[in-house]
């Protein structure tokens, strides 16, 4: 609530934290939507995810109980987790937004990332 006394107008989203406590993430994103808390936001940020935890169940639930609380009309957002699968992890959970640096870490050893792409249900095939 002071925050957004002090943010004088300028859009914010609100912090999800939480550690690796799933019933605490559930009270920080509760917290967040609190009586008008959501309406003073544009969207959520879920952070320290993958600062401890491996991918896997407990991330999953940690996700989990940091969404469900969230009105799904803003956007939510997580960092740090950028790797393929774990991308495809948020967005079936409803993430919206990422930012990673698994690309940057890639190119940084070398590694060029390549995505064959071509139409469903044809082996080989490219698509412009």
């Amino acid at each position: 609530d002071k925050c957004a006394a002090l943010a004088n107008g300028v859009p914010m989203f609100a912090s999800v934290q939480g550690g690796g406590d799933v019933a605490a993430r559930t009270a920080a994103a509760e917290a967040c939507v609190a009586g008008d808390r959501a309406d003073t936001v544009v969207g959520f940020s879920i952070g320290s995810l993958g600062a401890g935890e491996s991918p896997g169940a407990l991330r999953a639930a940690l996700l989990a109980a940091a969404i469900a609380p969230l009105p799904p009309n803003k956007p939510r957002h997580v960092s740090g987790l950028g790797a393929p699968l774990e991308i495809i992890t948020c967005v079936e959970a409803g993430v919206d937004l990422m930012d990673a640096s698994f690309c940057h870490s890639c190119t940084l050893q070398g590694y060029a990332m390549s995505f064959p792409v071509g139409p469903p249900g044809v082996a080989g095939a490219a698509r412009g």
